[in-house]
């Protein structure tokens, strides 16, 4: 097996383990794929939602800046980050982050309400990116 398809595999592992609320499997097997693969950017996004549905909301903000750190204009991970800090309350920084998924988003509505400086405390999951 190619080292594509061992990582498509175990990408499909970790959902399927977050599908079956595997959460401690899912970040068992992100933090392996990280120390063969430390700038995919598939194994960040999945590490991001590992930790965010293990409700390690810094954690997977930081997870979710990795991706941005690569791939700058992902929205998909500018939701996400905005999602966990708005998590851990930090609604100010949620905004901001917001404010620039709508440069690349501009019609999404979840984006659209949390931009705003009284967004919910917490944001809803959304289908971008995903």
């Amino acid at each position: 097996m190619d080292a594509n398809a061992t990582l498509n595999s175990a990408l499909d592992h970790v959902r399927d383990a977050l599908r079956n609320r595997l959460n401690a499997e899912a970040l068992a097997t992100t933090a392996e794929l990280l120390t063969s693969y430390p700038d995919a950017v598939r194994v960040w996004r999945a590490r991001a939602s590992a930790l965010e549905a293990a409700n390690q909301h810094e954690a997977a903000a930081e997870a979710y800046n990795r991706v941005l750190d690569i791939v700058p204009a992902d929205a998909g991970a500018l939701l996400g980050c905005a999602r966990t800090l708005s998590a851990s309350g930090r609604a100010l920084e949620a905004a901001e982050v917001a404010r620039q998924a709508l440069d690349y988003e501009p019609a999404d509505t979840v984006m659209q309400d949390t931009a705003r400086l009284d967004a919910p405390p917490h944001l809803p999951q959304s289908s971008i990116g995903r």
